[in-house]
């Protein structure tokens, strides 16, 4: 067994040509013996052991098809946006989730990474350190759906013996782009790590963890990942798209206010004041 990962799985990668998935390929395919390739849109650059699935979570029939001999799932596949309307996420991010988990159950596939979002805990005011343990503050329907995504895990997970892994991305970019990205970063190279180790839990049970790295003054609580075996080898202060990002002040208004920045920021109605009030406060 290769560290956080075994060579001799077959893993489903959905949104596979998305950023992220693009971003942690090279790791996986090198852990583990193949990758069932999932997407809407092509993906032209295989390697020996990679496969590509055209097709959409959101088709039970097509999630049934390829979940057919692969024994582990990473599931990144969602419609994401900054003022995404409900209704563009219920068919892959509502209907999709719960096709990945109920056919990976059908197939007697026991392991499921999910990819959750820093954005389920987005409205919480900068000052704190979130954990897991706190109630999730959603900053849009992209959240909610997060939040979804994440409790249809822990059913699986309680219900059917599972083993589930939500792992709520802070920000998986080659650079840091922004003062507010410094805080929630985390390279492609670390979070493919983190899936690894996902990947390689034992026994049924739901966890959720914060996927960032070792950044300055962070937002997020990341002892969870830690427990998984999780150490990051890359640093955001490293990765800077520029130099005086360390210098930059949080951005005016909402955006600057709370974790979730641009996405808590769209849409925004009211007094930005009533978010500074700390734990507790209330719209």
């Amino acid at each position: 067994m290769a560290a956080g990962g075994r060579r001799d799985l077959s893993v489903l990668v959905t949104g596979a040509r998305g950023y992220v998935g693009t971003g942690i390929r090279p790791v996986l395919r090198e852990r583990f013996r193949e990758l069932a390739l999932a997407d809407l849109r092509p993906v032209d650059d295989l390697a020996e052991n990679e496969r590509f699935l055209e097709g959409d979570v959101g088709e039970a029939a097509f999630v049934e098809r390829a979940m057919s001999g692969v024994d582990a799932v990473v599931h990144l596949a969602c419609a994401h946006g900054l003022s995404i309307p409900f209704a563009d996420t219920v068919r892959p991010n509502y209907h999709g989730t719960v096709n990945i988990f109920a056919a990976a159950h059908a197939r007697g596939i026991r392991n499921v990474v999910f990819a959750s979002s820093h954005h389920v805990t987005g409205f919480y005011p900068r000052g704190e350190t979130v954990g897991i343990d706190r109630p999730a503050r959603p900053d849009g329907f992209y959240a909610v759906s997060k939040a979804f995504g994440e409790a249809v895990g822990a059913l699986y997970a309680d219900k059917f013996g599972m083993t589930v892994t939500s792992i709520r991305i802070g920000s998986a970019l080659g650079k840091v782009l922004d003062e507010r990205r410094l805080h929630m970063w985390i390279s492609f190279r670390d979070l493919a790590e983190l899936v690894c180790l996902a990947l390689a839990r034992e026994g049924p049970g739901h966890e959720i963890v914060y996927g960032v790295g070792d950044c300055p003054e962070p937002f997020f609580d990341n002892s969870g990942a830690k427990r998984l075996g999780f150490v990051p080898r890359d640093r955001p202060e490293d990765f800077l798209r520029q130099a005086d990002i360390l210098d930059a002040a949080p951005d005016e208004g909402v955006a600057g206010l709370v974790v979730g920045g641009g996405f808590a920021a769209a849409d925004f109605e009211g007094d930005p004041a009533r978010l500074a009030r700390g734990k507790g406060a209330k719209a």
